[in-house]
C-alpha cells in the first residue's frame, strides 16, 4: 500500500469529519448522533474555523498516493493533528468552547464525567517542560483500512519532526491503544478509569497519559519519565511492595 503525507485543506474537512465520525464509531452510547451524516453540519463549521484561526494547530491526512487525489472521502486513509509549543494557555477560547463544540444529542453526563477523570492526571502535562513538548490531539484511521500499520506510519512522520525540533510528544491514548505508542517509545505517566454505565453510557473506558523524548536528548542526567507516580491526585499506579522483614528467609537456630 503507498501512501503520502500532506497538508490539511479547508476543502478537506467534510471527508475528514466523516473520517472521524466513522473511526470513532464504537463510542455512539456517548454521541449517538455524531456519526449520522445529516448532524455532521455544526462539525464542519467548528472544524473549518478551528483549521482558520489557530494556526499553531498542524492537520495532516494520509493519502492513497497511487490515485494522485486526497479530496475524497474514500481517498483519504487517515489524519492527525496536533498542538505545537508557544500557545499553551494563550488561547483560551479553544478551552471554553464547552457544550457549543458537541453535536446534538451527545452524552453530556457521560462525557462531563470522563472529562472529570481525565483532568486528575492532564495536570501532569505542566511537569513536562512547558512551551517545549507537541500535544497530539487527535488521530483516525479509515475502519475499512485500520491494524495495518497507518496509524504507526502516521506517528513516525510526526516523531521524526518532533526529533528535529528537539521536542517531547504528549498524547492521552486509550489504555488499550497504549502497546501502539510503547513500541514507538513512548511511556506511561498516569492512568484514568471512568465508569460511564452510571451516566447511561454503557462502557467502561481507561486512558493513559504518555510521553516520548527525542533520542538526542536521552542522557544519564536525565530523570527517567517512564515511571507511573503515585504521588499525583487521581493517578492509579501499581501497588506497593510489602515491606521485607529483616528475618524474611533466614532460617531459625
Amino acid at each position: 500500500m503507498n501512501f503520502r503525507m500532506e497538508t490539511i485543506v479547508p476543502a478537506d474537512i467534510p471527508s475528514l469529519i466523516k473520517l472521524k465520525s466513522q473511526a470513532f464509531a464504537d463510542f455512539s452510547s456517548l454521541y449517538p448522533i455524531n456519526i449520522l451524516p445529516d448532524n455532521l453540519a455544526m462539525w464542519e463549521v467548528h472544524w473549518t474555523a478551528m483549521f482558520l484561526e489557530r494556526p499553531f494547530m498542524q492537520f495532516y491526512k494520509m493519502v492513497d498516493s497511487e490515485t494522485g487525489d486526497g479530496r475524497n472521502y474514500s481517498r483519504i486513509m487517515a489524519s492527525i493533528w496536533w498542538q505545537e509549543p508557544g500557545t499553551y494557555g494563550d488561547d483560551p477560547a479553544f478551552h471554553q468552547c464547552g457544550a457549543d463544540c458537541l453535536p446534538p444529542g451527545v452524552n453530556i453526563d457521560a462525557i462531563n464525567y470522563i472529562w472529570e477523570r481525565m483532568e486528575k492526571v492532564l495536570s501532569i502535562y505542566s511537569t513536562l517542560a512547558p512551551n517545549k513538548a507537541i500535544r497530539i490531539l487527535s488521530m483516525a484511521v479509515r475502519p475499512d483500512i485500520q491494524r495495518m500499520g497507518l496509524g504507526t506510519e502516521m506517528m513516525r512522520f510526526l516523531l521524526a519532526r518532533s526529533d528535529r525540533l528537539g521536542l517531547r510528544t504528549c498524547l492521552t491514548p486509550l489504555y488499550a491503544q497504549r502497546m501502539l505508542f510503547e513500541r514507538l517509545g513512548f511511556r506511561t505517566l498516569a492512568r484514568w478509569r471512568a465508569d460511564t454505565q452510571l451516566y447511561g453510557g454503557g462502557m467502561l473506558l481507561g486512558g493513559v497519559v504518555m510521553s516520548r523524548v527525542p533520542p538526542r536528548l536521552i542522557t544519564p542526567s536525565v530523570v527517567p519519565h517512564n515511571k507511573v507516580s503515585n504521588k499525583l491526585p487521581g493517578i492509579m499506579g501499581p501497588p506497593a511492595r510489602p515491606a521485607r522483614r529483616k528475618d524474611q528467609g533466614r532460617s531459625s537456630k
